[in-house]
């Protein structure tokens, strides 16, 4: 965001709620214009996780277009939820797998950024489908959107004290903890604040975080619950900022961007398509129109031996015959669409390996740099249909070029991720050459 007047609009998404907050930007001043909030059902948003894409579209477009202030915004900043985002530091030369291999599921699925903190990498990631549903109405309201972000990551890079430390950070409904070292996020949490005593104490256990004896507040922090921390664990809570939350957050984005912002992920990130369902189902209505075909002739048949037959009628029993199954086709490469990724720092990787696998007769529908840089190991992912003899073709030419490969499943929601990729059974994202 470069100097001068900006109407920047930040949205947080928590659990069941989306705030909208407009600010008047002046370098790294901010004026608040307007404050607002949408509440939603649990059909829609619970536990901060979109459940039907299509209704929050609706009515976060629809909040957009009824208040002026929001639809003056030249800016936006998506603050994704605490429990939806991954950190892990790591020293500046280790590779991303080891972070990737660390998360619930595979990083694809995600987006990456990351930032240098004392000669260490800090990889936060985002569950993908949350930042491209979260986005998706502000995108069709035309609304520029700047950057992805983690509140708590923001503010952890914002107030920097020595050694190991928690951060802890008040919401509406809960609060939101990180396990910090020298402005570097080790660990994410957030629990409601009716159990955040408890839950704090479990945290800790299963951490080994018994060695910590600081965490430090940003924003207005219960007294109450303070005090409970210090008499309970011994732990020492010291406020570092008081005051909203929210208008902290947006102040410590904005005094990020002078050096130590995590960077702009949006232009790596793609909509979902929206397909319809129906072209899938052929097959099924054909064999379905078919079979009633079949019913009805035989019925037919039926119907009319048994007008014909009289007493004297002998009876005929059928002769059982093996019917003719002409053997399966050979499975052909260009049958099958593939999808590369390059996850090097090598510029045009994707581009040459796509050339070596067009050349065993596959198509190649898109090539393009992963969401991150820095794999080891090449990803070789296959859609369930995809037979092993087609995944044996692309694996040889992975395993002459590359350090090590690995064959996975391709999840579902990956074989449609745009319009121009639609089809994709195969996706290859390179690691580290030979």
């Amino acid at each position: 965001m470069s100097i001068g007047k900006k109407k920047l609009l930040a949205a947080f998404l928590e659990k069941d709620n989306l705030k909208l907050l407009a600010y008047d930007v002046f370098g790294t001043r901010v004026v608040r214009t307007f404050a607002g909030q949408i509440n939603f059902s649990a059909e829609v948003v619970k536990d901060a996780y979109i459940a039907d894409a299509l209704k929050f579209t609706g009515q976060v477009k629809m909040a957009i277009s009824a208040k002026l202030p929001l639809q003056a915004v030249s800016d936006l900043v998506l603050f994704m939820p605490t429990d939806k985002t991954f950190s892990k530091s790591l020293p500046t030369s280790d590779a991303v797998d080891s972070f990737i291999q660390s998360l619930p599921y595979f990083a694809e699925e995600l987006v990456l950024t990351s930032s240098q903190v004392d000669k260490k990498t800090t990889h936060v990631a985002f569950e993908k489908k949350l930042v491209e549903d979260f986005q998706r109405p502000f995108m069709e309201s035309s609304k520029k959107i700047t950057a992805v972000k983690s509140g708590i990551n923001v503010l952890g890079a914002e107030f920097v004290q020595e050694g190991k430390y928690f951060l802890l950070v008040p919401l509406e409904k809960e609060i939101a903890m990180a396990v910090v070292e020298n402005g570097a996020v080790l660990e994410l949490a957030s629990f409601g604040k009716e159990v955040f005593s408890a839950r704090f104490s479990e945290f800790i256990l299963n951490h080994n975080l018994d060695s910590v004896r600081l965490a430090y507040t940003v924003g207005t922090f219960d007294a109450d619950l303070a005090s409970k921390i210090r008499t309970e664990r011994g732990i020492e809570v010291v406020s570092v900022a008081s005051g909203d939350i929210y208008d902290a957050t947006v102040s410590a984005y904005l005094r990020s961007l002078g050096g130590r912002s995590l960077g702009n992920v949006l232009g790596k990130i793609g909509l979902q398509a929206i397909s319809s369902k129906i072209p899938a189902r052929k097959p099924l209505l054909l064999m379905g129109a078919g079979l009633v075909g079949i019913i009805l002739v035989v019925m037919l048949v039926r119907g009319i031996t048994g007008t014909k037959s009289g007493a004297n009628t002998p009876a005929v029993t059928p002769v059982a015959t093996t019917p003719t199954v002409p053997p399966a086709p050979e499975p052909k490469p260009a049958d099958y669409k593939v999808r590369v990724l390059n996850g090097t720092l090598v510029e045009g990787e994707a581009g040459r390996l796509a050339d070596k696998i067009k050349e065993l007769g596959f198509e190649i529908k898109e090539t393009k740099n992963a969401t991150t840089a820095g794999f080891v190991t090449s990803r070789l992912r296959t859609a369930a249909d995809v037979p092993t003899t087609i995944t044996e073709k692309i694996k040889a030419v992975l395993t002459e070029l590359y350090d090590s490969v690995s064959v996975e499943s391709l999840p579902a929601g990956r074989q449609d991720l745009a319009s121009d990729s639609a089809g994709v059974k195969i996706e290859v994202i390179i690691g580290k050459k030979k």
